[in-house]
């Protein structure tokens, strides 16, 4: 049981070693949420602007299941 969880620009360097490339598989916590995840990786909540899972814009509260794949974004500027 995993999930696949790909952190996007400034997020990846609060893992240390990440890798980009392969992103960072974890095993999924009974009852596991978006913002339960981000907790468990050591990622202030308040630093992600957009959660994906499976491709698709959640909420923090979106129950993971195994197997999902997981992506955060920070908020970013830029014009």
């Amino acid at each position: 049981m995993s999930l696949l969880v790909k952190l996007s620009a400034s997020l990846r360097n609060l893992i240390e070693n990440y890798d980009p490339a392969n992103g960072l598989i974890v095993s999924p916590m009974a009852n596991e949420t978006a913002a339960s995840l981000c907790k468990r990786l050591g990622i202030e909540l308040n630093l992600v602007k957009i959660i994906m899972v499976n491709g698709e814009i959640k909420g923090k509260d979106t129950l993971l299941k195994d197997g999902d794949r997981v992506a955060f974004f920070p908020p970013v500027g830029g014009g």
